[in-house]
This record gives C-alpha cells, sequence and structure tokens, in this order.
C-alpha cells in the first residue's frame, strides 16, 4: 500500500516539474492505452454513453447487453455478470480502465455489474487474442474503458431516469477547467426492486412478483487532468463505489435469504510526456475491494478482501519506418478470506516489447509483440503475437494475426479451501485469425463492413468438478474455439434525415476435445452456456440536427447447452426494444428526453438456468446540461 501511494505522488511531483512554464496551451484528452497504435491490423467497436443515454445510470452489463452481441452470464437483472467474447470463459475476457486491468483477483476476473457507466467516458470492444499486450487474461477478449474528459467550461449535468419494476437512476456530473487544468466530479446512484412476474414454483398457472432480487449501487468519481509545458499532461482517477445486492430464488423456489455486497475503491494516475522524439508514459493504479456472501439457509457469512497493486512504464520511439515500444509492468496482489488458509500474495511483473513498420510504399504493416512475466520471482512462457495488415484497394484491408494465448489460475482455484488445486496448471494455447474490412466514405453515405475468422486451441483448460464431499479445480479440458464473426455499418443522408443500420453476428463452435474422466460425454460436444449465434442489428433514424433519434435494437442468442453431454439446453431467444431520445432546449438549457421499451414482445427467457429475466419494460429520463460559466477563448 505505501509503494502504491509513493508512486502516485511521484509520478504528480514529477509533472509538477514538467510545467514550470507558465504558457497556456489547448488541452489534449488522455488515453489510457495505446492499443491501436502500438499493434496493426486492430479493430476497436467504440462506443460511448451518449450513444444510450438511458445505461448512463446503470452498470457495464446493460450497456453491453444494450449495444453488443456479446455473450453475458448472469442470473438476472442486478446480479453479477460475466462476459464471454467468441466461445471464451468469462474469465478469459480482460476489462481495462484507463489501461490497467480490474479484477478481483480471487475470482481472477471482473463482475462488469459492479462498474457503473456513470464514470466513464467511453468503451472500446476488442475480439480477439491479445494476452501479450494486454495482460494474461486476454484470451478471448477485452474491453478497454476510459474516463478522462477535458472540458474547459464549468458544466453541470444532471441525468434523472425511472423505469418498471422500482427502477431508478441519477447521475450528476461537474465539468470544470482553464487550459491548464480540468476535472470531472461524477455522483451516481441506482436501485431497482427487480420484482417483477415470474411462474409460481408450486401453482405452475400463477405467476407471483419475484423476491429477493433488490439492487442498488451508488458511487463517486473524480477525474482531474493537468497540462503542463510542451507535451506533458497528467490524469488522476479516483473511484469508490459501493453494490448491495438480493440474490433471487431459483425457478424452483418462492423465497430466498442470500445477499452480497461488493466494495471497490480505485486511485490512479497517469503521467506522459515527450523528450525529443521518445514518448513516455508511466500509469500506476491501486484497487481495493471487499466482498460480503449471505446466505442464512446455509449458514454463510463470508468476508474476502483484496489489493492490487499495478505499475507501468512505457517509452515509445519513432526511428525511420519503425515504432518501438517497451513497456516495464509490476503487478502485485493480495488476498484476504475466511476460505483461505491464512492470506494470499501474487507477485507478476513482466517486461513487454514490440516494433510495428510499414513498407511497400505504406501498403503493408505488420507488428511483433513479445511478452515475459514472471510470477513469484519465475519466469512464465515468453507470449508472442504477431499481426499483419495489407491495404489491397484504398478502401479495402486484409489482416492477420496469431499468437500465443496465456491465463494464470485465480487465487480462488489455488488456495480456497476447502478444494483449492496448488498443482494447478496456466491455461495455455495458439490463436490465428484472418479477416478483411471495408470502409468507404461517399457524398451521402458511409459504408464500413468487417468480417474475421478465429481459431484458437486452449490446453491445461480450468475447471471445478466433484472431488469427494467437495468441488475442486482441474486441469481437465482441451477446447477448441472456432468460428467467424461479421460486423455492417452503414449511414445515409436522406432530406433532413440521417439512416444508421448497424448489424453484427458470431458464430462460435467451442468444444472440448478430450474426455476427463472414463466415461465422459463431453467431447466433442459444445461447452455449456455458448451459444453457437450470437447477433444483435440497430436501426437508427435522427435529424440531421440530431434533435430527435429513434432506435429499434434487436437481439439474438442462439440456444445454450446446460449439461456437458449437450442433452438439457436453453431456448434461443429474440428481444426487440424501442428507444426514443428527443434534444430540445428550454430558455438556452439544452434538455435531453429518452424513453425505452425493452422486449417489446414479452419474451420468456434465461440467461441462466432456473433464472427468470423480465418481459416487457419501460423506462424513461431526462438530462439537463447547465454552461455555469461563458466560454474563455483558448490561447
Amino acid at each position: 500500500m505505501k509503494l502504491g501511494i509513493a508512486a502516485l505522488f511521484g509520478m504528480l511531483s514529477g509533472f509538477a516539474h514538467a510545467q514550470v512554464d507558465t504558457l497556456l496551451i489547448k488541452q489534449v484528452e488522455i488515453v489510457g492505452h495505446n492499443f491501436q497504435e502500438d499493434l496493426v491490423g486492430i479493430h476497436l467497436e467504440k462506443l460511448k454513453p451518449v450513444d444510450a443515454p438511458l445505461s448512463l445510470g446503470k452498470s457495464l452489463d446493460n450497456w453491453l447487453a444494450n449495444r453488443t452481441n456479446l455473450v453475458l452470464r448472469g442470473y438476472g437483472p442486478g446480479s453479477s455478470y460475466g462476459i464471454s467474447i467468441r466461445g471464451s470463459s468469462t474469465s478469459q475476457t480482460q476489462i481495462l480502465v484507463n489501461g490497467v486491468p480490474f479484477e478481483n483477483p480471487g475470482l481472477a476476473t471482473s463482475d462488469v455489474s459492479t462498474l457503473p457507466n456513470a464514470i466513464f467516458s467511453g468503451m472500446s470492444l476488442y475480439r480477439g487474442s491479445a494476452a501479450s499486450y494486454l495482460g494474461n487474461a486476454a484470451i478471448g477478449g477485452s474491453i478497454l474503458m476510459e474516463t478522462g474528459e477535458s472540458e474547459n467550461h464549468e458544466i453541470f449535468t444532471q441525468n434523472f431516469s425511472v423505469g418498471s419494476f422500482g427502477n431508478l437512476s441519477t447521475v450528476s456530473k461537474m465539468q470544470y477547467g482553464t487550459n491548464r487544468f480540468s476535472g470531472t466530479t461524477r455522483v451516481y446512484f441506482n436501485k431497482a426492486k427487480n420484482n417483477f412476474l415470474r411462474p409460481d414454483p408450486i401453482d405452475k398457472n400463477e405467476e407471483i412478483r419475484q423476491t429477493n432480487g433488490a439492487f442498488q449501487t451508488a458511487g463517486i468519481a473524480q477525474d482531474l487532468n493537468f497540462y503542463g509545458k510542451g507535451n506533458a499532461k497528467g490524469h488522476v482517477f479516483l473511484w469508490a463505489g459501493d453494490t448491495r445486492r438480493e440474490i433471487p430464488p431459483i425457478k424452483s423456489k418462492r423465497n430466498a435469504e442470500t445477499t452480497q455486497r461488493d466494495e471497490s475503491y480505485r486511485a490512479q494516475g497517469i503521467f506522459e510526456t515527450k523528450f525529443q522524439s521518445l514518448e513516455i508514459k508511466v500509469n500506476t493504479a491501486l484497487d481495493h475491494g471487499r466482498l460480503n456472501y449471505y446466505d442464512h439457509s446455509a449458514g454463510l457469512d463470508e468476508d474476502s478482501e483484496y489489493t492490487t497493486f499495478h505499475t507501468q512504464a512505457e517509452l515509445r520511439k519513432t526511428i525511420g519506418r519503425f515504432r518501438v515500444f517497451a513497456l516495464g509492468i509490476f503487478r502485485d496482489s493480495h488476498v484476504l478470506t475466511e476460505n483461505y488458509e491464512g492470506s494470499q500474495r501474487r507477485t507478476s511483473p513482466a517486461v513487454v516489447g514490440g516494433v510495428n513498420t510499414a513498407f511497400w510504399k505504406l501498403r503493408t504493416k505488420m507488428s511483433l509483440v513479445l511478452r515475459q512475466e514472471f510470477l513469484n520471482g519465475e519466469a512464465l512462457p515468453v507470449v508472442p503475437v504477431i499481426s499483419l495488415e495489407q491495404k489491397i484497394a484504398e478502401p479495402l484491408y486484409v489482416t492477420l494475426s496469431a499468437g500465443k494465448a496465456y491465463r494464470l489460475p485465480g487465487l480462488n482455484d489455488l488456495f480456497w479451501s476447502p478444494g483449492g488445486n496448488p498443482d494447478l496448471k496456466p491455461e495455455s494455447g495458439w490463436f490465428q485469425e484472418a479477416g478483411m474490412k471495408y470502409d468507404k466514405k461517399y457524398e451521402h453515405s458511409k459504408i464500413s463492413i468487417g468480417i474475421s475468422g478465429f481459431h484458437r486451441l486452449i490446453e491445461n483448460w480450468i475447471q471445478w468438478a466433484p472431488s469427494g464431499d467437495f468441488w475442486s479445480p482441474r486441469n481437465i479440458k482441451k477446447v477448441r474455439s472456432q468460428g467467424f464473426e461479421g460486423s455492417a455499418r452503414i449511414e445515409n443522408n436522406i432530406g433532413l434525415l440521417v439512416f444508421e443500420h448497424q448489424a453484427s453476428a458470431t458464430y462460435a463452435q467451442a468444444t472440448n476435445l478430450e474426455a476427463a474422466f472414463e466415461g465422459d460425454q463431453s467431447v466433442d460436444k459444445q461447452l455449456i452456456y455458448m451459444p453457437f449465434w450470437s447477433a444483435i442489428f440497430q436501426e437508427s433514424i435522427s435529424t440531421k440536427n440530431q434533435l430527435f433519434k429513434i432506435h429499434f435494437i434487436g437481439k439474438y442468442t442462439g440456444e445454450r447447452f446446460t449439461t456437458g453431454d449437450n442433452l438439457r439446453s436453453l431456448d434461443p431467444f429474440f428481444t426487440f426494444d424501442i428507444e426514443c431520445v428527443s434534444d430540445l432546449k428550454i430558455k438556452n438549457l439544452p434538455l435531453s428526453i429518452f424513453a425505452a421499451a425493452r422486449n417489446i414482445f414479452d419474451v420468456e427467457y434465461q440467461l441462466q438456468a432456473s433464472h427468470y429475466m423480465p418481459g416487457i419494460n419501460f423506462e424513461v429520463g431526462v438530462q439537463l446540461k447547465i454552461n455555469l460559466k461563458k466560454t474563455k477563448n483558448e490561447i
């Protein structure tokens, strides 16, 4: 803890020396990652909160569910959620906040329901394996969240929305600053009863209100941006969040008494500058979290606490046609829980080096990245990735990439008592993918089309299985994930209207190739909760002045097997939503009004067996923006 605080203040001290000159400069927004610049052929699907204003007061799972075709695993609104990308497990998706991984090191994954949309300024979604660059969990893909915003006006924004089943959310945001400094303060609150109708487990012909499904989250986030001499700039991010939830009963029960509370805290500092042609960045974050799980009927009242310190120094330099970069990473995680025999610590420093270049009149670009990670002083295998992008014609590009994927087991996997297995091996394997993208802008329209195929073979797949009187994790699977995905986006301007058509679909076959025990019926079968098909389309119509927008969103999730032998499954389902946004002005005050009708066909479906999801439901909200200070001319 002391080391983390010292590093954070050291960065700020370095920034203070960098801004001796009093020259005022224009602001430059700080981005926590250079992913797309360092690796060629990388496609990031970028989303901003303004694209989904009704999701602003909710958590990240809601935003992803409404705007992507990603596979979400959870037992209902307000529950814990994990994300699967391209047939991966939820532990194989890396979540980064301002360029630094965010996860519970005990679970070795991120619960996206604890991440509030209110604190983020944008999100980039990467589908693919880039563990050598983003971190060891990035086997299926990554979600890169950003918080920094630059604003030298004093602007206050208030969001308020209400919806079905006791849903209420409010977000207050204050932006302020000058050409030398800017800041954003956000306060958020969201709650819901989630008492929608569900079948009565005793009388199947009757419906009852779901009980013990309430959810509440609240928190505050602070962003500070500093702009010094020349290219020096700094960013500080502070966040404290508290999430409390009730875990609803399964479909065979009427009532439950299980609850869970998650507390999350982050302090992060980023400093970057440029010395001649050398780019320098230092990114340090300190995460702390607490989790309490209470189940009266089972006699459980379990507490766990974790702290993770992460710091990385990044150097980049352009030498002719070559862009060379190096990252030095130090990461230390500590978990204390009643279910470990004492506390457990993991230290995992890493060195990442890479180069990218362009040749043949810049028509061909290529990058190579190598990662050497260490675990408690012991060297792990080197993880490489190589990428290629070839321009066929001005709007048409082909991309290729291949490399190694690698993921360490979580501390719970190793040390949970009873059942932890300290002899677990890391998941590892190789991946390959190829894609093609077409981007063309015409006089009254824009077209963007992409398609890619992927293949991934992972050995030592970790799975918890019965072992005597309790469950224990073992390296019992060899899993092949392969398939393809496509996306298209077309914009048309017709008269006073703008039409936007978007669609994306993924086919992922994720199968177990080896028997875990004699008579294992899961060989060559699809992994549980992995649909072959998932797709989403969005039709948007707006006025050219953006005063009115309407979105039609349809999402399809295919059949998901719930047993390894694929004999039981959850039915495929299709949901359809309509969202409307109207931007008005009342006495020169910008006012936005939004409304949504979700699952308008009242489809009955489940994301996880034995847990119901709501039928048709509604939301309405408003956003008021007040400019508290007249614009100052930038120098």
